[in-house]
């Protein structure tokens, strides 16, 4: 109902974010970390119950686990009460254990894969796919941060006068006050480990638990004032909603009106690569395709960027085929090899080029199909692998029946 006000990027709705799913997990554990008498069981079953969380917080997305937990843990650890203490030292020893065992799981995966254990978890807190994009917004997202985190000064405010005056227990909200701010100060530190996006993203979830929390510590100051009045509270509460939705209609109409149709350019280049290796043997063929997507042929595929295939390619498959029946020149000259299949992404002119870079390809067109024909003139076989209105990935084939999987096979 605030779609104008909501930092978030409404095309992540449209497909699975491992973030927020694992945040699904994150947002109960933290209530429970800062009220242990919510989830009352023994200490040993609240051990293993942390533990089991954070390990399956930790399979769905590292970045949760490692970059939006950790804060949580030490800033409620300040402010629970001390009879509490305990209980949050056990779920933080769980969080210990469960960063072992997660170690564990992922370094042998690695090991298997023969991929490095930190380039393979930096890939996973890092995302070449998130980006921050609200053109709905009717203010700027920095000033609506900035609107927020003034909110929360306010409400730092009113709290401390029901504590003092009061002597209501407000520290759930004050914990959550911090790290709201915390994370916003997370969002100007430059590091190779640290994705703004993410972060951006991420705290699109919290923010409507501030203003959630706003509003409960305003009610409680109406309360004061207004308590005799709270047989009334039904008819209020109905025309604040009328009154709601009749704003998010009139005033959200145009925002939602312009919204465009999501780029479907990355989506049809996963789908590719899906199809790509559900076809070929590992490591017996090329992907020629921009930069950004050389992450997804580690460990299962030989990549060339476009500016390689077009300019030193034709070169070395030139001299590849003017030695290819001297068996010892390949042996002593490794670097005119060829894999045995060459698939090369084409993208169409009806690729959008505003919201990724992917897109940007497709004034490569003309040059990638010329060299192709190149290909076809000097004996190599093509092959039309994937077709669609956005992308197309032609076969180069070096040596016929060597690199797809059923071929090897039958």
């Amino acid at each position: 109902m605030v779609y104008v006000l909501t930092p978030l990027n409404v095309y992540f709705l449209l497909k699975g974010n491992p973030t927020f799913l694992a945040l699904t997990f994150a947002l109960p554990a933290f209530a429970f970390y800062l009220k242990p008498k919510l989830y009352r069981v023994p200490p040993m079953n609240y051990f293993f119950s942390f533990l089991f969380l954070f390990i399956t917080i930790g399979l769905i997305d590292l970045f949760t686990l490692c970059i939006l937990i950790p804060p949580f843990l030490i800033i409620g650890l300040l402010f629970t009460k001390w009879k509490h203490k305990k209980d949050n030292f056990i779920a933080i020893f769980g969080y210990v254990v469960a960063m072992v065992i997660l170690y564990g799981i992922y370094s042998y995966a690695c090991y298997f894969q023969r991929a490095d254990i930190l380039e393979y978890l930096q890939n996973n807190l890092l995302s070449i796919s998130s980006y921050t994009y609200v053109p709905q917004l009717i203010l700027p997202y920095s000033e609506i941060i900035r609107y927020a985190q003034i909110s929360t000064g306010i409400g730092f405010l009113i709290v401390m006068v029901l504590v003092i005056f009061r002597k209501e227990n407000w520290r759930a909200t004050i914990t959550f006050y911090a790290y709201f701010n915390f994370l916003i100060l997370l969002t100007f530190i430059k590091s190779e480990w640290l994705d703004i996006d993410m972060l951006n993203n991420s705290i699109s979830v919290f923010l409507p638990i501030i203003l959630g929390l706003n509003i409960s510590t305003i009610s409680r100051i109406i309360n004061f004032g207004l308590g005799r009045f709270k047989k009334f509270s039904p008819v209020t509460v109905g025309l604040i909603f009328i009154s709601m939705l009749y704003a998010s209609y009139y005033y959200q109409e145009k925002s939602i009106s312009s919204l465009t149709i999501s780029d479907q350019t990355p989506k049809q280049i996963l789908n590719a690569y899906d199809k790509i290796s559900q076809t070929f043997f590992r490591n017996s063929y090329c992907v020629v395709n921009d930069p950004a997507a050389q992450v997804i042929s580690n460990n299962s595929h030989f990549f060339m960027n476009y500016d390689f295939f077009l300019n030193d390619y034709p070169k070395i498959d030139l001299i590849n085929t003017k030695h290819k029946k001297d068996p010892n020149f390949l042996v002593k000259n490794p670097q005119y090899s060829l894999s045995k299949s060459v698939l090369v992404f084409v993208l169409n002119e009806t690729a959008n080029n505003e919201s990724n870079s992917f897109a940007e390809n497709k004034q490569l067109q003309k040059e990638l199909i010329a060299n192709i024909e190149l290909f076809k003139k000097r004996g190599r076989r093509v092959n039309l692998f994937y077709d669609s209105e956005i992308l197309k990935v032609y076969e180069i084939i070096n040596e016929p029946r060597e690199s797809k999987i059923s071929e090897l096979i039958f």
